[in-house]
């Protein structure tokens, strides 16, 4: 038990980490901080309703011994939901950009945006691709040089 809840620790952290810099590569600038806010909402109402529905079951079933297991179950059902939702969901454009798949990054973007806005954001995002690597050989070489 103690590894596994080791393990979902850092499965959390790295979700903090990647689900809104996986938001504001997909949504609209003007939609970015919303969606972002939204994601920081759900995660903490999740937490307030596990812990109360948690509190409901020790408080109401008191007797029971094994109430820990309900506990560990209740979850597991919108865990799965989310794990094949997110099977769903596509690429991050960028991630497309930076692999050389122009094509695919294409495609997902004429998902999410008007037909005028994709070439002008394939545009945008190869800019900064480029200004990321620049930055990243820069840094190779000054460590490598001291």
């Amino acid at each position: 038990m103690i590894v596994a809840r080791f393990i979902l620790g850092l499965a959390v952290g790295c979700a903090s980490v990647t689900v809104p810099i996986y938001i504001s590569e997909l949504a609209r600038a003007d939609q970015r901080e919303r969606l972002v806010t939204v994601n920081e909402l759900m995660i903490v109402t999740g937490q307030f309703l596990a812990y109360s529905v948690n509190a409901a079951i020790v408080n109401l079933y008191p007797e029971m011994q094994h109430n820990w297991r309900i506990m560990l179950a209740i979850p597991a059902l919108p865990g799965a939901l989310l794990w094949f939702g997110m099977l769903m969901m596509p690429e991050s454009p960028r991630f497309f950009i930076r692999r050389g798949e122009t094509d695919k990054a294409v495609k997902v973007l004429k998902t999410l945006r008007l037909p005028e806005e994709v070439d002008r954001e394939v545009k945008e995002i190869q800019q900064i691709v480029k200004a990321d690597q620049v930055k990243f050989n820069l840094f190779a070489e000054l460590k490598i040089a001291g």
